[in-house]
């Protein structure tokens, strides 16, 4: 009974899989042979174990254990990280003015290092994302523009 009721865990599992395609059924000494690779178990729990996979596996082909439906937890995971989601804040002067002091302190391109020493409040992701809209509103034509944006302020 004892050997029956022994604790596997994942990495014994795996080890086991594998020993059980290496030692194949008719195997002299298989059983000792996959003990072996597992330390803390005898062959005869290496045998039991070996019979319980099989009856669970008898009973899953049975249809007497349902299949779990891995696609419906894999979409709620997903919806899980939608809510989880933070809405977009906009940038204050002050944090755009430190970013045109970063920008030109560190140069174009080290986003992390404006983030991590100018403009504390945002992360190198989101520091690289207003720099790409500054780029892009500062090649716009600014004479057809209906109303004033934060990428006008400057440091002059």
């Amino acid at each position: 009974m004892e050997e029956r009721a022994s604790i596997w865990g994942r990495s014994e599992d795996k080890i086991f899989e594998t020993a059980l395609v290496k030692y194949a059924q008719g195997t002299p000494n298989r059983w000792a042979k996959i003990a072996d690779l597992l330390p803390l178990k005898t062959a005869l729990q290496v045998e039991t174990h070996y019979h319980i996979l099989m009856s669970d596996v008898a009973d899953i082909e049975a249809g007497l254990i349902p299949l779990p439906d891995y696609t419906e937890s894999a979409d709620k995971k997903k919806n899980k990280i939608k809510e989880a989601r933070k809405p977009a804040t906009q940038w204050t002067a002050g944090e755009h003015k430190r970013f045109l002091e970063g920008l030109n302190k560190y140069g174009k391109g080290d986003w992390k290092s404006i983030a991590r020493q100018c403009v504390k409040t945002r992360s190198a992701t989101q520091v690289a994302s207003h720099a790409q809209k500054y780029f892009i509103h500062l090649d716009k034509d600014v004479k057809n523009k209906k109303r004033s944006s934060i990428y006008d302020v400057s440091l002059e």
